[in-house]
């Protein structure tokens, strides 16, 4: 968090693993650290209820876009793919 109104800050897409894609995703979805602090298997839940693939899958797909559009953001496609999920 960046300490003006706890907006997180995202790490680069090329550097981002699969635990920082649940981490941030959750985060971005509104599960705070507090909330984050469950067995894993609920995170993985919850972050495929809002964004449909698994973490895994999210990162090769940025790694993918971030070659073809380098200033696609994290925040956008988080957003596309609720969207699209919807």
């Amino acid at each position: 968090m960046d300490g003006k109104g706890d907006r997180p800050i995202y790490p680069e897409i090329a550097l981002m693993t699969a635990d920082d894609v649940l981490y941030f995703g959750l985060v971005h979805a509104g599960f705070g650290d507090k909330r984050q602090k469950v067995r894993r298997g609920l995170l993985m839940d919850r972050f495929m209820c809002f964004y449909g693939p698994e973490p895994r899958t999210v990162r090769d797909m940025m790694f993918d876009l971030h070659s073809d559009f380098p200033d696609i953001s994290f925040k956008d496609l988080m957003m596309t793919m609720n969207w699209a999920k919807r």
